[in-house]
């Protein structure tokens, strides 16, 4: 099932619990994990995996520039790169980021 994105929360109300452990009867449960990918490929910018430092979007830089749609583009071109089918990424009327992208 595909669900849209709402990075605004997933940056900041959800945070913690997507880099938690997951413990389930004292052993380590598994689940879903796009979004926390999806997390990581927002928030890092190219240079901090040492194992492939030409990927993440940087959204950060992306604060102080008035270009939104090369975010978009870059948000895009991330996760289209890291396997995933991107749909649809834009912003809503309030001006947070929607995104429409499932491996």
């Amino acid at each position: 099932m595909r669900q849209m994105t709402d990075v605004m929360i997933v940056i900041d109300d959800k945070a913690a619990d997507i880099d938690d452990l997951h413990i389930v009867n004292g052993d380590f449960g598994v689940g879903e994990s796009a979004l926390q990918h999806q997390r990581h490929l927002l928030l890092s910018e190219k240079g901090d995996y040492k194992e492939n430092a030409t990927i993440g979007v940087g959204l950060f830089g992306y604060l102080i520039d008035d270009n939104s749609s090369a975010m978009l583009r870059a948000v895009v071109q991330e996760f289209s790169r890291d396997g995933m089918l991107v749909q649809r990424v834009y912003f809503d009327d309030s001006g947070k980021i929607k995104i429409d992208a499932n491996y």
